[in-house]
């Protein structure tokens, strides 16, 4: 959908799961940009890392609550917008998200 190509498939198995693991990882990267070209809207906002399907960053601690807000809005818009490109109104996915505020990563279950 976003011009991911697939060249070397070796296996049936390759030919199914390429276009869902490359489609969500399109999907991510959009999702990374527009949280980025919209962090100054939160003070002190900052990507970290990107892990499969989460996003890291750190924010100061009073404005964390508006961090995970923008985050959320932006990963349900953008997710959707992504991975329903060519879809028909009444065929589109929803995507959910979930954000959570932490300490540190090994706090975020």
């Amino acid at each position: 959908k976003l011009g991911r190509r697939r060249l070397n498939l070796e296996n049936s198995r390759q030919a199914l799961n390429t276009p869902i693991q490359g489609g969500a990882a399109d999907v991510m990267k959009s999702i990374a940009v527009a949280v980025y070209e919209r962090r100054l809207e939160v003070p002190g906002l900052e990507i970290v890392g990107l892990v499969h399907d989460e996003i890291l960053a750190t924010v100061p601690e009073e404005h964390a609550a508006a961090a995970a807000a923008l985050v959320h809005e932006v990963m349900k818009e953008v997710g959707e917008e992504s991975t329903n490109i060519g879809v028909d109104e009444g065929k589109r996915v929803p995507v959910e998200a979930e954000t959570k505020v932490c300490d540190s990563w090994a706090e975020k279950e």
